[in-house]
């Protein structure tokens, strides 16, 4: 199954995955504004779309053999995650949209750092 199936796309280079409609609408409007590099990727995943943090670990990988350079923000209620660049909360101030998205931008393909974050986090689980 290819993974983008799953992700909608917003323009040729913007793609978000969510079950939630509303939340959908207000990515797609503040992407669409601050993400303007057109020969990069942005995927937005909302974590509330995944059952755990192993699922989300395993759609990374799927995605990353699909399109390696892509350049990931996820987006969920994890306030101690706040100052990592690709991490953003969901009631973050649109000011904070704005300045994440502007600056990945700027930035190469990040889905090795989150599954290596994420891989880390589920061994820590377990501990």
């Amino acid at each position: 199954m290819n993974s983008f199936n799953s992700m909608r796309k917003i323009n040729n280079n913007i793609f978000i995955k969510t079950n939630f409609w509303l939340f959908e609408r207000g990515v797609r409007e503040v992407a669409n504004l601050y993400f303007i590099t057109k020969h990069k990727y942005l995927c937005v995943l909302d974590v509330r779309s995944f059952k755990s943090k192993i699922e989300l670990v395993y759609y990374l990988r799927v995605i990353k053999e699909i399109k390696a350079e892509l350049i990931v923000l996820l987006v969920g209620d994890d306030c101690y995650k706040r100052n990592i660049l690709w991490y953003l909360e969901r009631k973050a101030p649109l000011s904070s949209w704005r300045d994440t998205i502007e600056e990945m931008n700027v930035m190469g393909g990040n889905i090795d750092d989150l599954v290596e974050f994420y891989i880390s986090e589920v061994e820590g689980d377990r501990l």
